[in-house]
C-alpha cells in the first residue's frame, strides 16, 4: 500500500499540454486521506488483534494451569470449597479488613496472618494497626523486627520467630513478599508451633495468587488459615474513597464537598497514599478552610494528559459543556495544542474501548484498573458496561476521523476538537 507520506511528496515533471494542476493536486489530497485513514484502521486493527492475543495467552495460561491440577473429583471439591472459603468475610479467620478491624476491636489476635493486599496505604495502615494494638509503645520499634521475604532465609525467620528480646514478652516479625512455596514457607510447615500466642508473625503480599501445582505453597495458605487469620484486602470502591477523602480533609482541618471529593479523586486517581500527599499540599495551598476543585487544579496538574482525561469524563459523563470550558482553558495556556489534547482523549477512548473487551472477557474490576492504567477507572468500567462492542467501535472511529481531519482539512483545530466531544458524548 502507498503510504500517505509517499503521495504527498510525489513529485510530476510538466508538460506543455499537461493536466489541470489544481485538479491534480485535489485528487491527490483526496487520495492522501483515504491513505491515512485506511493507515489509521489498519493501526487499530493490529492493536486490537494484538489485546485480543494477549487476552487469549492470558487465559490459555489459565487452562493450562488448571489442567495440571489434580483432576479427581474429591480434591477439585476440596479446591473449590477452599477458595470459597478464601473470600467469604464471615468465615472464621478468613476476611477483608472487617477482620481485622473486629481483631482490633477485641483484642482477640491471630498469632500468624497472611494479609493480600494490593494498595500501598492499606497495607501500611492495618499492619501498623495490628503491631501498635499488639505491643506496648515504649518498646514497639524495639520488638518489631521487618523482613524481605524473597531474601529471608529459613535460619534467619526461625531466629527472629523464635527468640524474644529482654525488653517485653512480645514481638511482631513482618514479612514482605515472601514465596509461598519457599524455604520459610517449608520451616513453618515441619515447625507449625514457631506461631506463638506471644508473638505476632505478618507475611504481606501485593497479590493473592500463588502456584496451586506447589504441595508446599496450597499446605502453607492451609496452615496460615488453620493457626491464624488469612485476608484480603482489595482496593476501595468509588463511593468508599469519597467519604476517605473527606476524613483525611477533616484531619488536616479542611472542609470539602462530595463534588470536590470526587474531582480531586479524578484527577489523582484511587491510590490513597498520592491522594493523602495531594490533600496535604492544598492544606498549605488554600487560605479559607476547604478544599475546592479550583484548589486541585492549582496545585496538582496542569498538563495536556490530565486535561485530556477531564475531558474524557466530562464526555463519559455526558457534559459536553464541562468538556468544551476545558478544551478552552487549555488552549489559553502557552502549552496549548489542540493535536496532544486531542491526541490524550485518542488514547482515554482507546482504553474504554479495552476495558469493554476485558469485561466481556469476564476480568475483574481490580485487574481491569491495574491494567488500563487511568486514574479512576470506576466511571469507565460502568461507561462501558452501558454499552455494547458496536458503540466503542464507533466511538474509534470518531477518533480515527477527527484525527484525519487535524492532519488533513483546512477545519480550524478548536472546531475538530469541539466536533470530536459533541460526536462522542452522542455516542456514549
Amino acid at each position: 500500500m502507498i503510504k500517505a507520506e509517499e503521495i504527498i511528496n510525489k513529485q510530476f515533471s510538466r508538460a506543455f499540454w499537461g493536466y489541470d494542476i489544481g485538479e491534480v493536486d485535489e485528487f491527490l489530497d483526496d487520495i492522501v486521506r483515504s491513505n491515512e485513514r485506511a493507515e489509521q484502521e489498519l493501526e487499530i486493527a493490529q492493536l486490537r488483534i494484538k489485546m485480543l492475543l494477549e487476552e487469549l495467552q492470558h487465559y490459555t495460561g489459565k487452562q493450562e494451569d488448571e489442567k495440571a491440577e489434580p483432576e479427581a473429583a474429591e480434591n477439585a471439591e476440596t479446591e473449590n470449597a477452599e477458595a470459597a472459603s478464601a473470600e467469604n468475610v464471615a468465615e472464621k479467620n478468613v476476611g477483608g479488613a472487617e477482620l481485622i478491624t473486629e481483631q482490633l476491636k477485641t483484642g482477640a489476635f491471630s498469632p500468624v496472618y497472611y494479609i493480600f493486599v494490593n494498595e500501598p496505604y492499606l497495607k501500611f495502615f492495618y499492619i501498623e494497626k495490628l503491631r501498635d494494638a499488639f505491643l506496648d509503645e515504649d518498646v514497639r520499634e524495639d520488638v518489631t523486627y521487618r523482613y524481605d521475604g524473597e531474601t529471608l532465609s529459613a535460619d534467619e525467620f526461625e531466629s527472629a520467630a523464635g527468640s524474644f528480646s529482654m525488653l517485653s514478652d512480645r514481638k511482631v516479625v513482618i514479612v514482605n513478599d515472601a514465596p509461598v512455596n519457599g524455604d520459610v514457607a517449608e520451616f513453618c510447615l515441619n515447625n507449625p508451633d514457631v506461631f506463638s500466642p506471644d508473638g505476632m508473625i505478618i507475611f504481606y503480599d501485593a497479590k493473592d495468587e500463588y502456584d496451586k501445582r506447589s504441595e508446599t505453597a496450597k499446605k502453607f495458605i492451609d496452615l496460615i488459615r488453620e493457626r491464624g487469620s488469612l485476608v484480603r484486602i482489595d482496593s476501595p470502591d468509588e463511593k468508599t474513597l469519597v467519604r476517605w477523602i473527606g476524613k483525611q480533609c477533616a484531619l488536616e482541618g479542611l472542609s470539602v464537598s462530595e463534588y470536590d471529593a470526587k474531582y480531586l479523586l479524578d484527577c489523582i486517581g484511587p491510590s490513597m497514599l498520592a491522594l493523602r500527599s495531594e490533600i496535604k499540599k492544598i492544606r498549605s495551598y488554600t487560605d479559607d478552610g476547604r478544599l475546592k476543585a479550583s484548589d486541585v487544579e492549582a496545585v496538582c496538574h496542569n498538563s495536556a494528559e490530565i486535561k485530556g482525561y477531564l475531558i474524557t469524563n466530562a464526555i463519559i459523563e455526558g457534559d459536553p459543556g464541562k468538556a468544551f470550558t476545558v478544551i478552552e482553558d487549555f488552549l489559553k495556556t502557552k502549552d496549548g495544542n489542540e493535536q496532544i489534547l486531542a491526541a490524550t482523549v485518542f488514547g482515554y477512548i482507546g482504553k474504554l474501548w479495552k476495558v469493554k473487551l476485558m469485561l466481556d472477557l469476564g476480568r475483574s474490576e481490580s485487574e481491569i484498573a491495574k491494567a488500563i492504567g487511568v486514574k479512576n477507572a470506576f466511571s469507565y468500567i460502568k461507561c462501558a458496561r452501558r454499552h455494547t462492542p458496536q458503540d466503542l467501535d464507533d466511538a474509534v472511529e470518531i477518533c480515527v476521523k477527527a484525527d484525519l481531519a487535524l492532519k488533513s482539512t483546512a477545519t480550524p483545530p478548536n472546531a475538530v476538537l469541539y466536533r470530536l466531544v459533541a460526536e462522542l458524548t452522542e455516542r456514549l
